[in-house]
């Protein structure tokens, strides 16, 4: 039996997936310790660059399904997984070549049953790209519990036991927009799982986003999050999902940008784009009431 299950959800990116592939292909672990499983989620080009070298190359398992969303196939892939562990990222992502193994080492002792990676921005050009990055880490260090319980572990770079990843019943596929990723850390903290953040897992997030891109992206991260929170409230409350906060976010957040003296662009961009993730909040809890009282679809 491998140790690692390496899944990766897809839809028609082709090209993106070939280069994450690639990455894999230099990967410093035992060939025999670990499997990959590609999840085609109902697309008809996925899987069209993938050459036999690239099949011969790894060991690789290519899996079609109906499109259902990336939770499902996400979910559908850990179903067929062998491995002691489920790794999961995503095409846009090339990991590090200690990625396998820098988590290994962070399971070792047994006290953790999840762990996130850290996702590397390679466009520091680019001040969109530099803000998602710099959000992700700076939510890694701040929503924390008091046993030291990191409460967003990001999807794209995350590792599970594979045992406790089907006691929770995998990711919620109901979560077709966002915020699947933090349900399943919420729900797998209240459970008693414990679950931290493993910087020195490392893969490289290949999204160059535009300005409009981003903040088109906190808008469906506010619609995804208010089915979070309606999800959540059918968690029993419990001290250990209580992020431990010394200060309100976005007075943290502003202090944090201050002292790396991040650009005035920057600054710009983060407002605005949380201004956009509130509006999305708003917009779907609208949605949702209209949906329900005409029971349109």
């Amino acid at each position: 039996m491998p140790q690692f299950s390496v899944i990766i959800p897809t839809w028609n990116r082709p090209e993106e997936l070939v280069r994450c592939l690639r990455s894999f292909a230099t990967l410093k672990y035992p060939s025999r310790d670990w499997e990959l499983i590609i999840v085609n989620d109902g697309g008809e080009r996925s899987f069209s660059a993938i050459t036999s070298d690239i099949k011969k190359s790894l060991p690789v398992r290519l899996v079609d399904i109906e499109h259902r969303g990336v939770s499902a196939a996400r979910n559908f892939g850990a179903k067929l997984a062998r491995g002691y562990y489920l790794a999961f990222t995503d095409d846009d992502c090339r990991v590090e070549q200690d990625w396998l193994l820098m988590f290994e080492n962070g399971f070792e002792g047994g006290k953790w049953d999840a762990l996130g990676g850290q996702s590397l921005n390679p466009f520091p050009e680019s001040i969109p790209s530099r803000a998602y990055q710099y959000v992700v880490d700076f939510l890694y260090d701040y929503w924390i519990d008091k046993t030291e319980n990191v409460l967003l572990l990001v999807s794209n770079n995350v590792a599970y036991r594979r045992t406790v990843f089907e006691a929770l019943g995998g990711f919620d596929e109901t979560f077709t927009i966002a915020s699947e990723d933090r349900e399943l850390s919420f729900r797998l903290v209240a459970e008693g799982y414990r679950q931290r953040y493993c910087p020195d897992a490392n893969v490289w997030h290949h999204r160059n986003l535009t300005w409009w891109e981003y903040i088109n992206l906190q808008f469906r991260y506010g619609r995804g999050g208010y089915y979070f929170h309606e999800a959540t409230k059918q968690i029993e409350t419990n001290k250990c999902i209580k992020p431990h906060l010394t200060k309100h976010y976005y007075v943290e957040l502003a202090q944090s940008l201050w002292r790396v003296k991040a650009p005035l662009p920057m600054w710009l961009l983060l407002i605005n784009s949380h201004i956009a993730h509130e509006a999305g909040k708003v917009y779907q809890v609208f949605h949702s009431f209209y949906h329900s009282e005409t029971g349109k679809d």
